[in-house]
Parts: C-alpha cells; structure tokens; sequence
C-alpha cells in the first residue's frame, strides 16, 4: 500500500523546477492500493502513464487529473474486470 497526499505521474510538483518528466506507475495485484487524501495527477507538465491492474485500487479523495496542464499527456490503462454494482459483469469472479 502506498498512501500520500498527491501523486504527481510525469512531471515535476507545484513549487518545484518546471520541466518536462516522463513518469510511468503501475499498480498491479489483489490487495496492491495507492491511496491519496489529495488527488492524483497523471501527466502534469509531462507524460503520465497510471497502469491499475488485477485487482488492484488506485482512490484519490480529490479525484485523478488527467493531463493537468497544456501541451501535458496523460494515460490511464485497466487491465481487469470493473465492478458494476447492481449490474453484474460478465466474467468477474
């Protein structure tokens, strides 16, 4: 488990050095977790790649940001079954 307050992914932080960073994460396997009380931020003045995969949980209480600023990339990849609560999805376990 991995736990913060903002998860930056491809780029630098607010209130460091702006430059370009390329950044790939990935979160894979039951029971494997990134939990921020802030958010997420998959490809901030960069490239951002976030991989959740096999059942692993990625939660952000402020929400995931995709490509936050201009000129910015960002990915988000599942690999998996997502869970539809009261629809059922075929193949889950």
């Amino acid at each position: 488990m991995v736990s913060g307050v903002t998860g930056y992914i491809g780029g630098s932080s607010y209130g460091a050095t702006w430059g370009i960073g390329t950044g790939e994460v990935a979160v894979s396997g039951t029971g494997s977790r990134w939990t921020n009380s802030g958010s997420v931020i998959v490809g901030l003045d960069g490239i951002g790649t976030l991989t959740i995969a096999d059942s692993a949980t990625v939660s952000a209480a402020s929400g995931v940001v995709i490509a936050e600023l201009s000129g910015s990339s960002g990915t988000l990849q599942y690999r998996g079954c997502l869970r539809c609560p009261g629809n059922g999805c075929p193949g889950c376990p």
